[in-house]
């Protein structure tokens, strides 16, 4: 028992000192090296406007009550014994 709290407490000591940040200071050499055609890019680009991307059609939704009660009918070539409802909402994120 003594061994098990020796060694949570070593892990607790290492986890806490261990976490420290640290910043990152690039030279100025580097991030010349890092970047080597940055004027051009930004002249290339600096007229162009961001168009939306187009992305297609809506579709309908999958998960509807009517959709699951065809499924249904089409897994066990009947209808369901007691009549199904909605337990859960699915919301699906897309980009604007």
């Amino acid at each position: 028992m003594k061994a098990f709290r020796i060694f949570i407490a070593t892990l607790f000591l290492l986890l806490s000192i261990s976490c420290q940040k640290k910043e990152i200071v690039f030279p100025p050499e580097k991030i010349a090296a890092i970047c080597w055609d940055c004027d051009y890019l930004q002249q290339t680009y600096a007229g162009t406007d961001d168009q939306p991307t187009i992305l297609g059609a809506d579709i309908r939704n999958p998960y509807t009550l009517p959709v699951m009660q065809q499924a249904y009918r089409n897994v066990y070539h009947r209808d369901p014994g007691t009549p199904l409802k909605v337990t859960h909402y699915y919301v699906r994120f897309s980009p604007p």
